[in-house]
């Protein structure tokens, strides 16, 4: 316990972000239950937002709510809670003072089904849980630790999970540059790898899944046989990938969202400038 806590709050290496993450999401993955209500699940992809001393980034939410570490943080837009497709919940973590907000996007019920989506895991808590609304559950809650066990929602760590694959770590899903002229090192932060997942299967952000297995050797058959992607979908999509990575920018897509394929080029692109 005093492993994953000690490391939720403070980085391995103040110069070493990404190291950091990629400890934190092995113990989430690897190694800890999400108990909803009485019910265990387990986490199977996150993504990391960390707004520090030395890691501006820019996509981070910067909520007061995230600067106090390892508290339930649930989607908010001016104060008021996120409703629709737009709900979400974070795990707040870094030094006291400082924003993170570790995104939980897909989570499993043990023994029971996937629950891919931001909005469709708060769904599911509140489903369990009981509670009509995102108020009603975060009050429940009442500011109380992850690691509280006597909240509807709670971390609890267990070193007899079931193993899984290899964690992935990929962009993250759902950036765009339509707001670099207020945040100009967007470009910067757009494709780091700071999502990670044990099912490569997952709909939603499979173009970075794919180009993630495709910066790491693997074939098109690999990667098929990973995803249950067609074999046509993955060349395109490593062809758009080789179109960034032989030239062009990113401020190309200042202002503007990402088709699938500009995305693949987006991706060759920033591994050109910033490296994979």
């Amino acid at each position: 316990m005093n492993d994953i806590v000690t490391l939720l709050s403070n980085p391995t290496e103040p110069t070493a972000t990404g190291a950091w993450f990629e400890a934190l999401a092995e113990r989430l993955l690897r190694r800890t239950r999400l108990m909803i209500g009485a019910r265990p699940h387990r986490l199977l992809e996150i993504e990391f937002y960390y707004h520090g001393a030395g890691h501006e980034d820019p996509f981070a939410h910067c909520d007061p709510l995230q600067q106090s570490t390892a508290r339930w943080y649930f989607h908010r837009d001016e104060g008021s809670y996120r409703g629709g497709s737009f709900k979400g919940l974070d795990i707040s973590f870094g030094p006291e003072g400082e924003f993170g907000g570790i995104l939980i996007r897909t989570i499993e019920a043990v023994g029971g089904a996937m629950v891919n989506g931001c909005s469709l895991s708060v769904d599911h808590a509140l489903a369990v849980t009981g509670y009509e609304s995102v108020a009603a559950l975060d009050a429940a809650i009442d500011g109380r630790s992850v690691w509280d066990a006597s909240s509807p929602l709670s971390l609890v760590p267990d070193e007899g999970l079931e193993p899984r694959g290899r964690i992935w770590a990929t962009g993250r899903v759902g950036l765009t540059l339509k707001r670099m002229a207020r945040h100009p090192t967007m470009p910067e932060f757009l494709m780091k790898p700071y999502r990670f997942l044990t099912e490569p299967t997952i709909k939603k952000g499979k173009a970075h899944t794919i180009i993630a297995m495709h910066q790491a050797g693997l074939d098109v058959e690999a990667i098929r046989a990973a995803t249950r992607s067609p074999r046509k979908t993955i060349q395109g999509y490593q062809e758009a990938y080789a179109e960034g990575e032989a030239g062009g920018e990113l401020t190309r897509y200042r202002g503007k969202g990402f088709k699938t394929r500009d995305l693949c080029v987006a991706h060759g692109i920033w591994s050109r400038v910033y490296g994979a």
